[in-house]
């Protein structure tokens, strides 16, 4: 299994952006990869630990579930999704 964090996340769209932890390659995260207990968190700033496979447009990760909260600097808090970038 791979660890990283979730980099944005769009209801409305179904889907967002990991970044590896080992590599911050991004890999795309499915509404249908997040399990019950972790939509309930994905507000806050959590590790995610998760399968990454190969899907129709590249990278995706499957089985995702929370870790626990993100420590060091730059981990923010405040409890709201980071926006998508332009061209998501």
């Amino acid at each position: 299994m791979a660890t990283g964090k979730l980099k944005w996340f769009d209801d409305n769209k179904g889907y967002g952006l990991i970044s590896l932890d080992d590599s911050g390659v991004e890999v795309i995260v499915m509404d249908s990869a997040v399990s019950s207990e972790t939509r309930a968190i994905l507000d806050a700033h959590v590790r995610l630990e998760f399968d990454v496979v190969q899907g129709i447009t590249g990278l995706e990760a499957d089985n995702l579930h929370a870790l626990g909260p993100l420590e060091g600097p730059g981990t923010g808090g405040g409890g709201t999704r980071p926006a998508p970038q332009a061209g998501f």
